[in-house]
């Protein structure tokens, strides 16, 4: 007798091994990780605030004295003398006056008539005292002025005003140079911005440094010139 093979064994099915416990994804470590930049973010955001809070002032700071004080010398001190821009430079320097076209060339013309007319006005030095007051109208010359904040640079903003000319010039520690028409013996100083703590303004001319006194918006300030 013949005997029959055996029933085939069920094969047991395929059955993937669970991964370890070292295997499986470090969700520890990324949690870690992302705490981490975020601390870090939070430090950099603490420590740019920080930065602003404390940071030096931008502002001018004068005591009361410190203000009393220049207005007591500007209202002593002589008139400005100016440095006269010689006919050489006339043309590069109306250029950078920020004039029309048209009033640059109007301006030309009126220097040039005043310097053609300055020997024949040697005698009026023989005028009588209320004469010798009233601007002449062939006296405008084109003068140096230079302007500088003070103090801190706030943003600080000036006009210069002379002779019909006009321009506002912001302040800063660097000296900053204007040309500048002048008929009289005063230029006209506005105060149009004020970064904080008054409007510091230094002038100078071909001679020493002036502090002008310490402004406010809108106040108007005659900067005596000598002639």
């Amino acid at each position: 007798m013949i005997e029959s093979d055996p029933k085939p064994k069920r094969s047991s099915p395929h059955v993937e091994p669970l991964p370890s416990r070292a295997a499986r994804p470090p969700q520890r470590r990324r949690g870690f990780k992302r705490w981490l930049l975020l601390f870090g973010a939070l430090t950099l955001g603490i420590g740019a605030g920080a930065t602003w809070l404390f940071a030096p002032e931008s502002q001018d700071r004068l005591t009361p004295t410190e203000i009393e004080q220049r207005a007591a010398a500007f209202a002593k001190a002589p008139p400005l003398v100016l440095k006269a821009i010689p006919a050489s430079e006339l043309d590069r320097r109306l250029g950078e006056m920020q004039l029309a076209p048209v009033a640059q060339v109007e301006l030309k013309q009126t220097l040039r008539a005043s310097t053609a007319a300055a020997p024949d006005a040697a005698p009026a030095a023989k005028a009588t005292p209320q004469a010798a007051a009233r601007p002449d109208p062939a006296s405008m010359r084109l003068v140096e002025l230079t302007l500088w904040d003070s103090h801190a640079p706030d943003g600080d903003v000036v006009r210069i005003v002379s002779a019909g000319y006009s321009r506002d010039v912001m302040l800063q520690k660097q000296p900053v140079v204007v040309a500048v028409p002048v008929q009289g013996a005063s230029i006209q100083i506005v105060g149009v911005r004020d970064g904080g703590g008054g409007i510091t303004l230094g002038v100078q001319g071909s001679s020493t440094p002036m502090m002008m006194p310490i402004m406010s918006e809108g106040q108007t300030i005659s900067l005596p010139v000598a002639p």
